[in-house]
């Protein structure tokens, strides 16, 4: 069984998403509160999963530190406006200073008009990892009816409680926006594989399901965090993420070094250290981004210390709640 915790702020539409996940297979799920994380488990494509639904007001980031330590990928739930990515900062910050690779997912694009790049943007100024976009959106006037798959070239028309309809790539606009957002996907993937650079370098034809698979490492070592777009609430763009959950998400062997990485460094999971055998696992050698500006005083919560340079150690409660889950997790139907 793998394991995710979605986290982000009060009304983005996490437990919906949640919901739509469970629900993408046709298979029964099982839904148990344990106040105050909500735990999913189902299957999909014959792979067991369990998703940790924990609520976005700021007290519960004590909690997200026990929920991020039993899960193997986070999945950082924003709204499509700007405004309200940024009240995600405090949440990217405990997933980082976890250590778990992270999936953001930019939620409720079909009420917004605003630029996906900006969201992102806006979130980039706090975080310590590069935030990729792996999809664009496809607009008709105000409406985003779709979205670009910046790997596969691909693009895909939403409909409503249904799977998106492959259509053909649109033009003028969307290929610009198209070509210009997958050359910033892989020269940042590039940053990271070698043998990528080389032939961006030398101009070589692209092999699709090569870069699917240095996507999905990169993602797995925790170098870079990718963003898909879609609306829980009408289902859209929701396989395409469960997708890349499944590809990407490492598995169990990957927490345990994890938390053994965690129990034994000078520093908190997340943080670099350079001290010789104390890296983290796919610590990025080429690049070292500055940290990012100081959150707003009214975003700091209980998770962050004074100089707001890491998270502090789980408390009483948040180890509680991690062994609550860890016990769950194992008796669950289908855990392996």
């Amino acid at each position: 069984m793998r394991c995710i915790t979605v986290l982000g702020p009060s009304q983005s539409g996490k437990s919906t998403l949640v919901q739509h996940l469970a629900a993408l297979d046709g298979s029964r799920s099982a839904t148990e509160a344990m106040e105050p994380l909500t735990i999913t488990t189902f299957d999909y494509l014959g792979e067991p999963w369990c998703a940790l639904d924990l609520p976005g007001g700021s007290e519960y980031a004590a909690l997200a530190q026990g929920a991020l330590m039993a899960a193997d990928a986070a999945v950082l739930v924003v709204p499509a406006d700007p405004e309200g990515a940024m009240l995600a900062a405090p949440w990217l910050r405990v997933i980082e200073a976890s250590g778990t690779p992270c999936f953001l997912f930019v939620n409720k694009m079909d009420t917004t008009t605003a630029r996906v790049r900006d969201i992102v943007s806006e979130l980039q100024g706090y975080s310590n990892h590069t935030i990729v976009l792996r999809q664009i959106p496809i607009r008709e006037g105000e409406a985003v009816v779709g979205a670009v798959d910046l790997i596969s070239e691909r693009a895909w028309r939403y409909r409503d409680g249904q799977q998106s309809a492959l259509v053909a790539l649109p033009g003028g606009p969307v290929a610009e926006r198209e070509a210009e957002a997958r050359a910033a996907l892989l020269e940042h993937m590039a940053d990271y594989d070698d043998a990528l650079l080389e032939e961006l370098i030398e101009d070589r034809p692209l092999v699709t399901d090569a870069l699917y698979a240095i996507a999905g490492r990169e993602t797995q070592e925790n170098v870079l965090i990718p963003a898909f777009l879609g609306a829980a609430e009408r289902a859209n763009g929701v396989t395409r993420l469960m997708k890349a959950l499944r590809h990407e998400t490492p598995d169990c062997t990957a927490l345990r070094a994890r938390l053994a990485q965690a129990g034994s460094c000078c520093r908190p999971p997340g943080r670099f250290c350079r001290e010789p055998g104390h890296r983290q696992p796919g610590c990025p050698e080429k690049r070292r981004k500055p940290v990012g500006p100081p959150l707003a005083r009214s975003l700091l919560h209980k998770g962050h210390d004074r100089d707001r340079r890491h998270i502090l150690r789980p408390s009483p409660d948040a180890r509680q709640a991690q062994h609550g889950v860890r016990r769950l997790c194992r008796t669950a139907p289908g855990a392996s």
